[in-house]
């Protein structure tokens, strides 16, 4: 095509593979954050001042945790639905799925997004 596109499915697919598999750890990895809270609060017996201000810590940083998981989310669903429309030939539908991916990325709303069968 001579659109200045240059998509390798495979590569892409390699790419959101490795991409969900990182996600999935980052994932573990901050739910680890609440077991971690759990332990010290029990650890810290009455004094829960350190507990409060891990808790505040956490919280603190919920809204930017959000936002990261809307990044990955919608960067992958943008990657994998515009390499999906490139391939079967549609240019126009390739471009309006990653606007769509970006502006869920932005805001959180993914309508319009296309997040696979089963999401």
């Amino acid at each position: 095509m001579g659109n200045g596109w240059q998509i390798e499915p495979a590569g892409v697919q390699t790419a959101l593979s490795d991409t969900e598999t990182a996600a999935t750890n980052l994932s573990t990895a901050f739910d680890g954050l609440a077991d971690a809270h759990a332990a010290l609060t029990t650890a810290v017996g009455d004094d829960q001042a350190v507990a409060g201000a891990v808790a505040a810590l956490i919280e603190s940083h919920s809204e930017l945790l959000t936002r990261v998981s809307n990044h990955i989310t919608a960067g992958l669903a943008g990657a994998a639905n515009a390499t999906l429309a490139y391939y079967h030939g549609d240019e126009e539908m390739a471009a309006t799925a990653q606007a769509n991916a970006i502006r869920a990325s932005r805001t959180g709303n993914f309508a319009g997004v296309d997040l696979g069968g089963d999401q």
